[in-house]
């Protein structure tokens, strides 16, 4: 069974990240979407503590201001080609994916 975890961290996770990645590791899952995740020192901790669990193949929007909400994607099975690579979506979709 795949595994997937969808979760909305708001702002970022900010002083939660911790038990955020507590969660996370408790659910055990083979992919996590994380929405709100921002390019701020609690997020760029929880990239590299989710590297650390076993979810290595990530992908993120390219803006990584720390007030700007983005998704995160971090899977323990390499990621394909993300549509806003491709610029398939229209230019404002391109900051979340």
């Amino acid at each position: 069974m795949f595994r997937v975890v969808a979760w909305n961290i708001r702002a970022g996770g900010g002083r939660r990240v911790e038990g955020i990645l507590r969660q996370l590791a408790d659910w055990n899952a083979d992919a996590v979407m994380l929405s709100e995740f921002r390019g701020s020192p609690p997020s760029t901790w929880l990239v590299q503590q989710l590297d650390l669990l076993g979810l290595p193949y990530q992908q993120r929007a390219q803006n990584t201001r720390p007030t700007q909400n983005q998704v995160f994607v971090a899977s323990y099975y390499r990621l394909g080609r993300s549509l806003g690579s491709s610029n398939l979506l229209p230019n404002p979709w391109r900051t979340w994916f």
